[in-house]
């Protein structure tokens, strides 16, 4: 029985030695690098694009100081990748407004546990930065110490991101495009979300909302100011295609608190088909100018 338990744990060590996000890389890229190179600290690639595609799940991508301008959207499609600027330097990722085709988001992720952070995006058609469920949904993504500015419409949009985090973000100028629907960040049928310590500001439309039935999302210790619409919503009013698991409220047993909200064209707060939502030691000024 002895030797059999030991059998049995060293083919799990093994196993878990072996597992793709174990034996994880970091893949090095630099504006004087080059795509042919092998992606090292010492032969950078050239591009961010190159790197993903290399990346498998569990790889670090570090962006050596520069502005990288993109023609095609990024896409993070492996579990458990990491894009970020290299310790001590700040990256900027420029893609531009026009192509509806090509270019609808700086990056999208498809996959869980992805992380984005210390860098700078901006532009895009629509998003800065798309978490989408077009596989299912997503879990355990982090975006954190990003800003986002000047995209097509939204800062951030996440459909179906179970146990997201954005934080430290700086999010601003959306609607470049299409000032109509440029949220600074929009959440959509999530659970367990957590958007704290942001600044948002300048934003054409509202500036951080959940909707489409998510639930236990906290909105916490942001700055949001200046906003076309509202400040901070917890619920609004999602097409019944969009709504998680056929949800009957828009937001569910969610709390927005010790945010501050100023210069609004409309509410500060609100709640729009919410149910168990709550708003707790906000400070509030300058707000509904044209209601």
């Amino acid at each position: 029985m002895g030797r059999g338990l030991t059998r049995a744990a060293a083919a799990l060590a093994t196993a878990f030695l072996l597992s793709p996000e174990a034996l994880a890389a970091t893949l090095s890229v630099s504006r004087a690098g080059s795509d042919a190179n092998a992606g090292t600290l010492a032969a950078p690639l050239a591009t961010p694009g190159k790197a993903l595609a290399l990346a498998v799940a569990g790889d670090t991508i570090q962006l050596r100081a520069g502005t990288y301008t993109i023609t095609k959207t990024l896409s993070i499609a492996n579990a458990g990748v990491t894009l970020r600027s290299y310790p001590g330097e700040r990256a900027k990722i420029v893609a531009g407004t026009a192509d509806l085709t090509n270019l609808t988001s700086v990056i999208v992720v498809y996959a869980s546990r992805v992380t984005i952070e210390d860098v700078e995006l901006q532009g895009a058609s629509y998003y800065g930065v798309k978490l989408d469920s077009l596989h299912g949904p997503q879990s355990g993504i982090t975006i954190r110490r990003v800003h986002i500015h000047h995209t097509g419409r939204d800062g951030i949009k996440a459909q179906d991101a179970d146990g997201v985090l954005i934080e430290d973000c700086e999010i601003a100028f959306t609607g470049v495009r299409d000032p109509g629907n440029a949220e600074g960040i929009d959440i959509m049928g999530s659970i367990g979300a957590t958007v704290r310590r942001n600044y948002v500001h300048d934003i054409a439309t509202t500036g951080i909302y959940v909707k489409a039935g998510t639930r236990q999302a906290v909105i916490e210790a942001n700055r949001v100011q200046h906003t076309g619409h509202a400040g901070i919503l917890l619920g609004s009013e999602s097409g019944a295609q969009y709504m998680r698991n056929a949800a009957l409220h828009e937001a569910i047993d969610s709390v927005a608190r010790n945010n501050i909200v100023i210069d609004t064209a409309l509410a500060g707060l609100g709640s729009i088909a919410g149910d168990s939502v709550r708003f707790e030691n906000n400070t509030v000024m300058s707000a509904a100018k044209n209601a």
